[in-house]
Formats: C-alpha cells, structure tokens, sequence
C-alpha cells in the first residue's frame, strides 16, 4: 500500500468517526465514561499502597458526583494484591467497598501468586 493509499484511508476514517459523532450528538446518545484502577498490589508497600488506594478512590468519588464526566464504573485490571494472601485481598475490598459506583475486578498474576507458590513448592508432598 502505498503513501497516498494510507493517507486517503485515513481521512476516510476520520470523516467516518466524525459523522458518527455528530450523529450520536443528534440522536441524544447517553455518554458515560469509565475509570481504571491498575497494579494495586495491596500489601507491597506498607502503607503506601493503602493511601494510593484510598486517594484514587477519593477522586473517582468526586468524578461520580459530576454531571459532566458521567463516571459510572471502574475496572481494576489485575495485580489488585501483592501476594494474594487474605488479609491483602481483605484490605483492598474494605477500601474499594467505599467506592460509590459499581467496580469489576479482574485477577492479575499476583492475584493468585500464593496458589502458584503452594503449588510450585508442595506438590511432591
């Protein structure tokens, strides 16, 4: 493909998501964002992660409450504890508890690194 190919495509697709746009404006579409919670590792650090936490919680609260950023959810991506020992996973759900809009967790690698240790180190038993 060439230069002037690529070029041409690429206003293509620019004029095609601007209409889309301006259509979704005219058809008064419901606009809603979303925010993302990432490598929380609960216990890593002490207290750090703790009040990391707690002031990006503090902030997607104050999000929800604006009209005009429309925050309905959170995803955390993974890595939401250290190790994934109970007292980490408890923690982390205490504090994300006081979110006031919905969240949806997804386990990360740490999330299950004590099974993987247990399993790795106690197999042969």
């Amino acid at each position: 493909m060439n230069y002037l190919t690529m070029n041409l495509l690429t206003l293509i697709y620019f004029i095609f998501k601007i209409l889309s746009f301006i259509e979704c404006i005219n058809n008064n579409a419901n606009y809603y964002t979303f925010a993302i919670l990432s490598d929380v590792h609960m216990g890593a650090d002490g207290l750090n992660s703790t009040i990391r936490l707690q002031s990006a919680i503090h902030k997607i609260n104050e999000l929800s409450k604006n009209l005009t950023t429309y925050l309905k959810f959170v995803f955390i991506t993974g890595d939401i504890t250290n190790t994934a020992l109970k007292s980490q996973y408890d923690q982390v759900f205490s504090l994300l508890n006081t979110l006031s809009i919905d969240y949806y967790p997804i386990i990360g690698n740490h999330d299950q690194w004590s099974l993987i240790r247990f399993t790795l180190l106690y197999s042969h038993l």
